[in-house]
């Protein structure tokens, strides 16, 4: 079984290598084979200190777990409702699937980083290196096996109303761990510099550790090298029975049921559309707005983008540049724009609808940015005000300020087009992992998405360089009547490049 799961690994790799994915996968594996190559070199340093390599390999393993997590791209090729009439055990179905994800770039880059253990080992003997053989292999499946029991908790967790709103939690509670990434960073760095044993010991016996542990003690000291291995692969064991345990699971438990809302944004949406005219723009608003309140992957693409504009402003004021804290609203909003820069992928093959629909695409697109505009305008002007009370902005604090109702209009109409240009499909999901679910954009999910940050900036200039000269409110009329001309010349490209790419667009969503 796992010689044939291997093979539909690779022969659904090799036929997903199209062109929009071969670059960046080349470019995904440069920077891997770089950062490989140098825990490479501090392994074979005999001179670098062993918790400087536990401090590595805990890098490697938080960036391999929470990476899938805040960034998505974590699902597997083989999804598990491919097997879901094959008669075979959670339990074998889980370790066929953990050999299988092994075949791999990311995989194969991560066990090439842990076996740096064994150029370690080559300075301490040959009990080392034996237990660094051992190890290896065991730290590679720790790391993998986490990072899947991670996904597939929050996956089944987030198909709920209310795992969605604990996993909108936790992402705010990674976002504000920002707070201190960067004290964090210094302090440890510090400490390996000094001759303490506080921080050491704690990299030493956290589990990304146990496999620089167990060679250190593995010529003076075998039986605390074998009791780390044991432990390690006790805590792989321990990891593969709760994925399976989570993969019983049925595809669509937890999913949210059909029916009427009753939570206060969806009663005021229905409210608000009530008193709207009833117009086709106004339906298509309605609609969306229901889906950005519904939708766990579109509340990801506003959520992350506001925790990071939060942090960076508290980050702004602990570091003593209160006056810049104001710019935090803009880079909040260029983040929006680059993340939530997908909804028409978001929405699927669903968009087969307004190309059946003579006349669909003008009030799709415009219904699209008001919809937009209403999710993301009301916190953003929250977090501007706020700093506005709390801080005292410099003059480019004013300026930044000033150009936001730009880069708002601006951003409305960029935010669709780039969603034509770029659409990436997105999982079902009421059938996969809402977490995993971003499939490869390509090297176009990387440059449309900059253009349209670019769009955003030029737009704004004029408004900020106003202000910048000491006029701030003349720059906010500016900007207002800035942002109405960039929503409606961006609409409208983007209305015609829906008019003209429809069929296109649908076949990239489908395939």
């Amino acid at each position: 079984m796992i010689a044939a799961l291997i093979g539909m690994k690779l022969a659904v790799f090799r036929h997903g290598l199209t062109g929009r994915r071969m670059s960046t996968l080349l470019l995904g594996a440069l920077l891997g084979i770089a950062a490989a190559g140098f825990t490479m070199s501090v392994a074979a340093d005999s001179s670098a200190s062993p918790e400087l390599l536990s401090f590595m390999f805990a890098v490697w393993t938080v960036g391999w777990v929470l990476g899938p997590v805040l960034g998505g791209g974590g699902e597997d090729p083989l999804k598990i409702g491919y097997f879901a009439m094959v008669p075979i055990s959670p339990r074998r179905l889980a370790a066929g699937l953990l050999v299988g994800s092994l075949a791999g770039i990311g995989p194969l880059l991560l066990l090439a980083a842990f076996s740096a253990l064994v150029a370690r080992a080559t300075f301490l003997g040959p009990a080392a290196v034996v237990t660094a053989v051992a190890a290896v292999p065991l730290q590679t499946a720790f790391v993998v096996l986490l990072a899947k029991v991670l996904i597939a908790a929050l996956g089944a967790a987030m198909r709920s109303r209310r795992g969605r709103y604990a996993g909108i939690t936790l992402v705010l509670a990674l976002g504000a761990s920002g707070l201190t990434a960067r004290s964090a960073y210094r302090s440890i760095l510090s400490e390996l510099r000094s001759d303490t044993g506080g921080l050491p010991a704690a990299l030493w016996w956290l589990p990304p550790g146990w496999g620089v542990s167990a060679i250190t003690s593995a010529p003076e000291r075998p039986l605390i090298a074998v009791a780390l291995i044991a432990a390690l692969l006790g805590l792989c064991l321990a990891l593969l029975q709760l994925w399976a345990a989570l993969i019983r699971l049925p595809p669509t438990s937890g999913t949210a049921s059909a029916g009427r809302s009753k939570s206060l944004p969806s009663r005021f949406v229905r409210w608000a559309l009530d008193v709207l005219p009833a117009t086709p723009v106004n339906a298509v608003l309605g609609k969306e707005l229901h889906t950005w309140l519904r939708s766990s992957t579109r509340a990801m693409a506003v959520l992350v983008p506001l925790v990071a504009g939060t942090v960076t402003a508290l980050l702004l004021v602990g570091s003593g540049s209160s006056g810049l804290a104001i710019c935090a609203p803009a880079l909040a909003l260029a983040a929006a724009c680059l993340i939530g820069g997908n909804l028409y992928g978001f929405d699927g093959t669903a968009g087969w609808l307004e190309l059946v629909t003579p006349g669909a695409e003008r009030p799709d697109v415009r219904g699209r940015q008001l919809a937009w505009l209403a999710v993301i305008t009301p916190p953003l002007a929250v977090l501007a005000t706020v700093l506005l009370v709390v801080t005292t902005p410099d003059r480019l604090g004013w300026a930044v300020a000033a150009a936001l109702p730009a880069m708002l209009g601006t951003g409305s109409g960029v935010v669709v087009a780039v969603s034509i240009l770029a659409a990436n499909p997105v999982s079902n999901p009421r059938e996969d992992n809402p977490l995993a679910g971003r499939d490869n954009p390509g090297l176009a999910g990387l440059v449309f998405p900059l253009g349209g940050v670019a769009v955003l900036l030029v737009t704004a200039a004029p408004a900020a360089a106003i202000a910048y000269a000491g006029l701030p409110w003349l720059g906010v009329l500016v900007a207002v009547l800035t942002g109405i001309a960039g929503a409606w010349c961006c609409g409208r490209s983007a209305i015609r490049m829906l008019v003209s790419r429809g069929p296109e667009l649908l076949a990239q969503l489908s395939g």
